[in-house]
């Protein structure tokens, strides 16, 4: 199975196709009833709730804290780091827990965009649910733009649906660049629709803050592999921040376009390989 091509979420194409069922499990001491699940990845499960006093309807992304502190070891393994902390060889699991909570409090004070999907809340002291986070967003009703799967097909969108999801997509990453952010992890599973068909750029589990301190940490290997710069697989010296997202823009109107992805490999040292080399 080739899930690490898409990895690390994969979204349900329209979550109102689901059969939506009652879960008495309540979270922030019911604030939020879960009501179904429309997403698993790597980096956790997204469910639809509904909010207890108002039944609206959000989106809400749980992430297991003690996973996250695997992931977060293995990256540093895969990028060769070293040690933040050079005394332990392990980062402490609230150390991980909180860089996961700062990176979304940056966006939360985003300027709000059209495009980008709204930040409600980061709840991460739920009594009932300890080893968990969850972050509340809007929700976008129409679900993923493409499900795009290794060595298929799917049946490409028209030429004016990629002119206006792709445009809607620059508007986007233009407004989280000039605000010195980059979402590190582009591609057309973290494109949703809502009703009024428009498209907002979901997933910032990836996503950085560009400053002096944190350039280093833009070059590095994060997000989907199918969708990686050649520059950072290269690890090239001064490369722009922004190139991960402009690549991955690039890979994400191919895939919409022609209905699969650009490079397509067995395993992940050939994909890199070709990416690399054919780019």
């Amino acid at each position: 199975m080739t899930r690490w091509y898409n990895a690390p979420l994969q979204l349900h194409r329209r979550w109102k196709q689901s059969k939506l069922h009652l879960n008495k499990r309540q979270i922030d001491n019911g604030r939020y009833s879960i009501l179904d699940q429309i997403g698993q990845g790597a980096s956790g499960i997204v469910h639809l709730a509904v909010a207890t006093k108002t039944n609206k309807k959000f989106a809400i992304k749980e992430m297991n804290k003690s996973r996250l502190q695997r992931r977060y070891h293995q990256s540093q393994l895969i990028n060769n780091r070293k040690p933040l902390y050079p005394e332990s060889k392990k980062r402490k699991l609230e150390d991980v827990v909180e860089l996961q909570i700062e990176e979304i409090e940056i966006l939360k004070q985003l300027p709000a965009h059209l495009n980008i999907i709204r930040f409600i809340e980061v709840i991460d002291n739920d009594p009932d649910n300890e080893d968990s986070i969850f972050i509340v967003t809007e929700i976008a009703e129409n679900g993923i733009i493409m499900d795009v799967t290794p060595h298929a097909v799917t049946k490409p969108l028209s030429e004016g649906q990629c002119r206006e999801i792709f445009s809607q997509l620059v508007d986007a990453v233009e407004h989280l660049h000039l605000n010195h952010i980059v979402h590190r992890d582009i591609k057309p599973q973290n494109l949703v629709m809502s009703n009024n068909n428009t498209v907002k750029l979901i997933d910032f589990g990836n996503a950085t803050c560009i400053t002096a301190d944190t350039l280093s940490s833009t070059s590095s290997s994060v997000g989907s592999p199918a969708f990686m710069a050649p520059e950072l697989l290269k690890r090239e010296h001064n490369v722009s921040p922004t190139c991960a997202d402009l690549w991955s823009m690039g890979v994400t109107l191919y895939c919409i376009v022609y209905g699969h992805l650009p490079f397509e490999k067995a395993s992940l040292m050939d994909l890199y390989s070709d990416i690399q080399n054919k780019a």
